[in-house]
């Protein structure tokens, strides 16, 4: 079965028009690429709640499935997407963790940020910081969240975004030093 990009954003943009049938040949054409970007969302951000890749993957799927989707650009704008909402699951997991007050909170060592190199930020910490970013500043907190979470390069993102690469490397480093900022205790 060929996964080229093309047949992908074909499968897509039935799935856009209502083609359930697309929507599954969809999840079974890309479903490894979804669990290993649901094994690499958990170790890039330190998880350590017991929900495994496979689980995180089928959590996603069933908040895909019951979603009518935009129109899809591309491969990279859905597994964009499905990256987010992988993240989104793992922070209301957290959140409901917290909430019964357990005594450790998931937390994240993120050390893909040049900034933050070492450290350690709980998990929600890092979650509201980059709501507040998003407040002051959208563009930069979505672009944080497909370098770091999605793991897209500078390339692909200024693909996605339809901005310059130089313009997201230069927004990413400002990105960078401002959740640093915020989130030093």
């Amino acid at each position: 079965m060929a996964n080229s990009p093309h047949d992908i954003t074909c499968l897509l943009r039935s799935w856009h028009n209502g083609d359930q049938v697309a929507f599954d040949d969809l999840i079974q054409r890309v479903f490894r690429e979804l669990h290993e970007l649901a094994g690499a969302c958990s170790r890039r951000e330190n998880w350590n709640a017991t929900l495994s890749a496979t689980e995180l993957v089928n959590e996603a799927y069933l908040r895909l499935a019951g979603r009518t989707m935009p129109e899809w650009e591309n491969r990279a704008q859905f597994f964009a997407v499905s990256a987010r909402l992988m993240h989104q699951i793992m922070v209301d997991r957290a959140r409901a963790r917290h909430a019964l007050k357990r005594p450790q909170v998931a937390s994240a060592a993120i050390t893909q940020v040049p900034g933050l190199a070492n450290t350690r930020i709980e998990f929600l910490d890092l979650h509201l910081a980059l709501d507040d970013l998003a407040v002051d500043d959208i563009r930069k907190a979505r672009l944080i969240e497909l370098r770091y979470f999605v793991g897209l390069t500078a390339e692909e993102i200024a693909a996605v975004e339809g901005i310059s690469e130089r313009t997201v490397r230069r927004e990413i480093r400002f990105a960078e030093a401002w959740i640093a900022e915020r989130t030093r205790r």
